[in-house]
């Protein structure tokens, strides 16, 4: 039995056909279609502004943020603050002046928190990123000969106290001269807490007036 050369030809033939089509095929696929189907994807990821039925924006990311206020201004003598963030997609906030400003919450949800240290120097200025956003913190400094008068004017205050309160209660019932003890439980240790309570808050404000 013989075989026919030129069928076995024809059938090779058949499959250099077969395998140059199924290589310009590949071929096609990898310059073509893979480039044309990543735009797709990448084209699905952007936002378009419609007007009159006419694109006139597009967006390429469709994560927005926003924050609320932009700003702050605390005190010399420290603060803390807040604000709110809204955000279509998973955020953080970093402080960019770690040395005195420091988040202490600014993960996700709607809230970021922050504190700033008192401020001895010159005036300065820092920011935090929240969400991609900036938020501008600018503080004034001390002025520190007015807080070492306000210290010393503190010190003084407490140091009167113990005797200032001693005098009055004896003035009040001389009694106290004989029965210290019992004088200290009803009148000395009440006048004392009032009066350093009072000394704290003079110190306060004298601070406010130095910023």
């Amino acid at each position: 039995m013989k075989h026919s050369s030129h069928g076995s030809r024809t059938n090779i033939a058949h499959m250099q056909i077969f395998v140059k089509l199924k290589a310009s095929a590949a071929l096609f696929i990898f310059i073509f279609l893979i480039p044309l189907i990543s735009g797709l994807c990448a084209d699905s990821q952007k936002e378009y502004i419609y007007q009159d039925e006419k694109v006139v924006a597009v967006e390429s990311d469709v994560c927005t943020s926003s924050i609320s206020p932009t700003n702050a201004s605390p005190a010399a003598g420290g603060a803390s603050g807040s604000g709110t963030v809204a955000s279509s997609c998973p955020w953080t906030a970093t402080s960019n002046a770690t040395s005195w400003i420091t988040i202490t919450t600014g993960v996700g949800g709607k809230t970021v928190s922050y504190t700033v240290a008192a401020n001895t120097g010159t005036a300065r200025t820092g920011t935090i990123t929240i969400a991609g956003k900036t938020f501008t913190v600018s503080q004034n400094g001390l002025n520190l000969m007015c807080i070492q008068a306000c210290t010393a004017s503190k010190s003084s205050c407490l140091q009167s106290v113990q005797v200032s309160c001693t005098n009055q209660c004896i003035m009040q019932n001389p009694a106290c001269l004989y029965y210290p003890d019992l004088c200290t439980q009803s009148c000395i240790a009440p006048c004392q807490s009032s009066s350093e309570a009072a000394c704290n808050s003079a110190y306060t404000s004298c601070i406010a007036g130095c910023q």
